[in-house]
């Protein structure tokens, strides 16, 4: 399982680096039709938004916002998980 979820991990990521390929089409196509869907600014025409994502993938700056993302949740979990350390544990023996 775990070896499986590595690899769709890399695949993904290799994709975002803009390695071109069926993985690097379906982020760009999953990408584009989201942002229409959502209807983000510029995203109503869909061959636009297409175009929009594969600048954002091969600019960098979509693996930048992943990257953003991932070190945000972990500064989020590690903060959680200090908070709940740090309460006292309220046992109720009613």
């Amino acid at each position: 399982f775990f070896e499986q979820v590595a690899k769709n991990v890399e695949i993904g990521v290799s994709a975002l680096e803009g390695v071109k390929g069926a993985a690097y089409d379906r982020v760009v196509l999953n990408a584009a039709i989201t942002d229409h869907l959502l209807g983000c600014d510029g995203a109503s025409d869909l061959q636009i938004a297409i175009e929009r994502a594969k600048e954002a993938i091969d600019s960098g700056r979509a693996l930048a916002h992943l990257n953003n993302y991932i070190k945000a949740s972990h500064k989020v979990c590690i903060e959680l998980k200090q908070t709940i350390m740090d309460k006292p544990k309220i046992i109720d023996f009613s």
